[in-house]
């Protein structure tokens, strides 16, 4: 059986996993990137050394094959592996992630990209005399801005798109592991990439409700459906797995390959790499890892803590994650934040919460609780329905990116869960009744999609060498908030390579 997607149970925790070993190279090259290139030489040093110190103990420790060529044939040698290579290198050209065709945030991927290229690391900004350090989570752009130094800016483009493509494949990986679908890998794949809440339902029903009382004030339709502005304007929104990629892949890989490590040493009883992997997360997504958090507490405490004092946590994990905090310490404060009824007031506010709550998440509670009860992802993924829950009373960031973001991690859960739901079902128009519900899930996301792909190519792709988007951003106020740190920080003062 191919090793990738190959289930383990706990007895086998003396073997190196492939899946685990590239899933967790893929998080934290990034973080020695930017270790390396961020901080002060003997900072990153001791970080390097530590490092190799940990990946010895732990090639010392299980029984690891150096093959290569045996690596590679047991990859082609299952057809599986081979599919899913290919939907993730179609998912990721269809949705721009490459940043070559028509992408939601293409503007300012490309504005990233280009000034990790072109500026000396770390990267910083001189606003009204006063030092300001680019501080943003970065990780999924730094491996490319690397490459790009050298080659330039095309070659970082290119490689960012082969980077997407593996990242996306682990994913995938993941998903037909965790859910035991080897058999039939279209099925999680699917459910991941289209499952969402009901916004197309509760905003025809608003719509319809509007016209026949004639409430005044109604927004635009389209408008409402593309974006799921139906609860709260930009304030209460959660989204799919495919318009998180197509708009945040910067986020949203790090947040879904962090979370799957989780799960799997959940079921794996072993915690022996949770706190390395919640470190490495924070610079894929500083507010996913915050949604990471209840799924880590969890692994934790219902294994009382086993393993969780691992070389590989204490020596990398504890370190890498205290230098990251630190520099995510410097960002500038950020004024859009307290409870929703202080950020938006309005008579209505419980109402739209409750819609929220009741069809992004609730809905789905009611209808999977009593068939899911005796399954093993019951209480993980009850527990972040409640974390979901809790996310949506508060608002932090310009369009509460916060629970935008933090959902991340927790949607990969609600995944795991709706296919085991549907595995349940005995119901013999089950695969029409799951097309009707991903439909109804999706049509928001295909709306914007086809929206997104008709203006570009009226007006042609933007080229990344003519990306003044950073320069023009430096004078919004906005975008200091949101991008930049403060320069007399105690990371700007003692722990920057500058």
């Amino acid at each position: 059986m191919n090793k990738l997607l190959e289930i383990r149970d706990s007895k086998q925790t003396a073997r190196a996993e492939p899946l685990v070993l590239f899933s967790v190279a893929y998080l934290l090259l990034p973080n020695l990137i930017f270790v390396l290139f961020w901080f002060k030489g003997w900072i990153a040093s001791a970080v390097f050394i530590l490092f190799v110190l940990v990946v010895y103990k732990q090639l010392k420790a299980v029984n690891f094959n150096l093959d290569i060529r045996h690596w590679v044939n047991d990859f082609f040698s299952d057809k599986a592996n081979l599919w899913l290579l290919l939907i993730a290198f179609l998912a990721c050209l269809l949705t721009g992630v490459g940043l070559f065709l028509p992408q939601g945030d293409l503007p300012k991927h490309h504005a990233i990209l280009k000034i990790l290229v072109e500026s000396p690391w770390p990267v910083s900004i001189i606003d009204k005399g006063e030092k300001l350090y680019l501080v943003y989570y970065f990780a999924w752009y730094l491996p490319a801005a690397l490459l790009g130094k050298i080659l330039g800016l095309q070659a970082a483009l290119v490689f960012l798109f082969f980077e997407s493509v593996l990242g996306l494949y682990l994913v995938l990986c993941w998903l037909v592991r965790l859910t035991k679908s080897k058999k039939s890998i279209l099925l999680p794949l699917v459910i991941f990439f289209l499952l969402d809440g009901q916004d197309t339902i509760f905003t025809l029903c608003k719509h319809a409700f509007h016209a026949a009382f004639d409430v005044e004030g109604s927004r635009d339709l389209l408008k409402e459906l593309m974006w799921q502005m139906s609860y709260y304007d930009f304030t209460l929104r959660k989204f799919s797995a495919a318009f998180d990629f197509t708009f945040v892949p910067q986020q949203a890989l790090g947040a879904w390959l962090a979370t799957a490590l989780m799960v799997n040493s959940i079921y794996k009883k072993d915690n022996s790499l949770s706190v390395l992997v919640l470190s490495l997360s924070a610079l894929w997504s500083i507010l996913g890892t915050i949604g990471l958090l209840p799924i880590f507490l969890y692994g934790i405490i219902s294994q009382k803590g086993k393993a969780v004092f691992s070389n590989a946590n204490l020596l990398l994990g504890v370190p890498l994650g205290l230098l990251v905090f630190i520099y995510f310490q410097s960002h500038l404060p950020i004024s859009e934040q307290g409870w929703i009824w202080q950020h938006n007031p309005s008579k209505y506010w419980f109402v739209r919460l409750l819609s929220f709550i009741v069809f992004e998440f609730g809905i789905y509670v009611l209808l999977m609780f009593i068939p899911l009860k005796k399954h093993s992802i019951f209480r993980l993924w009850m527990l972040c329905n409640l974390s979901l829950f809790a996310l949506s009373w508060y608002v932090l960031g310009l369009y509460n990116d916060l629970l935008m973001r933090a959902s991340m991690p927790l949607h990969f859960v609600f995944v795991l869960a709706t296919v085991a739901f549907y595995k349940s079902m005995s119901h013999r128009f089950k695969k029409h009744l799951l097309v009707l519900f991903l439909a109804t899930c999706s049509f928001s996301f295909f709306l914007m999609i086809a929206h997104l792909h008709h203006l570009k190519w009226q007006t042609g792709l933007p080229k990344i060498e003519n990306n003044t988007l950073f320069k023009d951003m430096e004078k919004k106020h906005w975008f200091h908030r949101q991008y930049l740190g403060e320069g007399d920080s105690f990371y700007g003062k003692y722990l920057s390579r500058d």
